[in-house]
Order: structure tokens, then sequence, then C-alpha cells
């Protein structure tokens, strides 16, 4: 079945009369050499306990090559509290680098928690925040790989707020706190930062969280939320630490990214082709069939309407209007009889010379099957055979 359709394919592929895509390249599937993940982070992935978790669940899977390069302290905004220890590291003055030299196919990315530098919200740190993601993302693109940015996890410490205060009171409680504690920081650049935190730093991650999920919506981009799932178990993710999680709470962004990962994989599997007639345009397409080379699938996206064309015929003529079963032999046994009916229509019309269409010979057949009637009087209206056949429906 699978070879008849891939002749038919090729027939119509064809007959389409395009030109075809000047170039297309197969989508990447699992190669003898292991696809490399490149995670990068701050002392939350240089820690290592999500990234051995999935490193791990990944081994069961096929061949990946897992590189853990996070750095303590760092931050993708470049900035720094006054009172760090030495200026907090940058990852933008390396990642080119570590693009470089490990080649990666796909980038993880944890940043955030250290890129507010446990002050309150401002513009300016939320500015520089979103300046060092773009310019990640560029990067790693410009490198030809696939990013993936995970949310930063939560600061495990938020408030204080009266009990039993709503939504709406926590808000107005955290925006007078940060219009405060702004003002306090310029005035004392040691108010805050990592020994001293903004008590209601957690809803400054909330504000990055946000914005970086809504760059989910980009190509080659994929976000996915690590805040969330360990919000809803805050208590068992971190111990007296808020800033770094534990051992349940590396679990959980394990679990978080391994859940997703299928998806994200699926998705970033696709054909790129470049446009016979205008070389300019490169064109993505999706699939999820590997078997078909990258060019036959590219030509059956630019011959889809012919494609649905093929189809529509096959259910016009075929006359299959349900399956009286469903095994693998079953489907091919029926589709096999319905060509084979239509086969030999189409023979006794050329032989006969009828000028009927193949469509009202089987409509006529289907009313005259067991009378005993000749074929050519049955079907033809205005026949010239050779000579006068004794052909019957039955004996």
């Amino acid at each position: 079945m699978r070879a008849t359709l891939g002749v038919l394919v090729g027939v119509l592929l064809f007959s389409c009369g395009w030109p075809g895509p000047a170039a297309a390249e197969e989508p990447k599937t699992e190669q003898a050499s292991p696809q490399k993940i490149l995670f990068l982070g701050d002392s939350i992935t240089r820690a290592g306990g999500y990234v051995r978790m999935i490193e791990a669940e990944l081994a069961k899977q096929g061949s990946w090559q897992v590189i853990n390069h996070g750095r303590s302290s760092e931050t993708v905004s470049g900035l720094s509290e006054a009172y760090h220890p030495g200026r907090r590291p940058c990852l933008l003055s390396r990642i080119d680098e570590e693009l470089k030299q490990t080649k990666p196919d796909w980038v993880v990315a944890c940043y955030g928690i250290n890129d507010g530098i446990y002050h309150p919200f401002n513009e300016q740190r939320f500015a520089a925040y979103q300046a060092g993601m773009e310019a990640l993302i560029k990067k790693v693109h410009a490198a030809g790989s696939r990013l993936i940015l995970l949310t930063p996890p939560p600061f495990a410490h938020s408030g204080p707020f009266p009990e039993g205060s709503d939504v709406a009171a926590r808000e107005a409680i955290v925006a007078k706190a940060n219009a405060e504690a702004e003002t306090s920081a310029e005035k004392d650049p040691n108010k805050f930062g990592y020994r001293t935190p903004y008590p209601y730093y957690d809803y400054v991650l909330a504000r990055y969280a946000r914005w970086l999920l809504m760059l989910g919506s980009r190509q080659g981009v994929w976000v996915i939320d690590l805040r969330e799932p360990m919000l809803l178990k805050l208590k068992e993710t971190h111990g007296g630490d808020p800033i770094h999680p534990n051992t349940a709470g590396h679990a959980i962004m394990a679990a978080t990214i391994l859940k997703q990962w299928p998806t994200i994989q699926a998705q970033a599997k696709g054909i790129r082709a470049t446009d016979a007639t205008q070389r300019k345009r490169r064109l993505v397409f999706l699939t999820n069939n590997f078997s078909l080379p990258a060019l036959t699938i590219a030509l059956l996206y630019k011959c889809r309407w012919q494609v649905e064309l093929f189809f529509k015929w096959i259910k016009q003529h075929l006359r299959i209007k349900a399956f009286y079963g469903t095994s693998d032999n079953a489907v091919k046994t029926q589709v096999w009889i319905a060509i084979s009916v239509y086969l030999l229509v189409a023979i006794v019309k050329k032989e006969l010379r009828i000028e009927r269409s193949l469509y009202e010979i089987l409509q006529v057949l289907s009313l005259t099957l067991f009378e005993k009637t000749p074929l050519f009087q049955a079907l033809q209206t205005q026949m010239q055979p050779h000579s006068q056949p004794t052909l019957h429906n039955a004996a």
C-alpha cells in the first residue's frame, strides 16, 4: 500500500508542472553522532541537579550529549549589586566562545533570578534583562542552534502580607513597598542584594517570567514555565535558602522540562527549502513523516492542491464508501479490489470504444450487475466496435 501510494504521489508531483524547490534540507532525526544540548545558567544550573536528571532520562531515549556550562552568580543583564564580591559575570561575554567550542544543536538557558540583583522592580533593570535575552536569542540562532528558555524559579519568600489579604490587597501592598524600596535603594546602594534581598523580590521575578513566556511565539524559540509548577509545591522545593531549589525543586524542574520535550522536538523537526524562482525566500515545512526525502516533502507542500484533487478523485471513482475491516490486510485488499475494478472498466471502455464516462459506466454496471445483458448493449449509446462482442455480465 505504502509503495503504491509512493508511486502515485511521484506521478502526481511529476504532473504538477512546477520546477520545485532548488534545495531542501532533511529534518533532523536521530543521528549516528549524538546531538548536543548545552545548558547555560546561573548557580542553579551550575549545581546540576535538574540537568543530571534530564541527562539520565535522555540516555534511555537515544543518543544525546548533555553539556552543563552553568556559571555561579551569572546574569544576562550585566548588572551587579554594589556589595557583590567582584562584579557578576555576564553570559554575553562568553556566549560566542561557548557556541563556537561546543557547537550545540540545542541551547537551554535559565536566567533571571540574579538579573534583578535582588532589588525592587524598576524599568531600567527590566530593560537590561530584556536586552540580554534578545542578544542571547540572536547569537544562538546565528550559530544555527535551537533555543529553549526557562523561566526563573521562584524566590521562595514573599511578604509579609496581612492574613486573609486578597490578590488586589497584595498588589497594593507590593506597589507601595516597591516605591518605598526603590527610594531607599537610591539613597543606599548597599540596601539590597543577594544577602539582603528585597522582601517582595518574587514579584519582580513574576514580571520577568511573564515577559519571557511571550517569547515562545517566535520561530526557533521555546519557553518552558518552571515557575508555576514550583509555586504549587513551594514548601517542598526549597529548604532554608530562598534562592536555590533543593533536590525536590530540581526534580520538579527536570520533570517539567521532560514533559514538554517531546512536543518541542516534534515542532522543531521541519523541512527547510529554498524556492527555485525566489532564492532569497527560506521556507520551513513541518512534517511528522521522516521516511520521505526532504525534497519530496517540499514538493508535496507545493503541490498540495493537486494532492487534494487526487484524493478527491479516489473518493469519487474508487467507490469506497466504508471499510469492511480495519486491519492492514483488510484495508489493502479492499483498496486493491476497487483499483482492479476501475482498471477493468477502463479496459472495457477502451475496447468497446464507449463514449460514456467511467463514472457513468460504473453506475450502469451497478444497476445491471446480475442481468444477462450483453455489456456493449447495456453500455453503448453510439458504439462502432471492430466486431460484435458476445461478452455478458453473467454466464
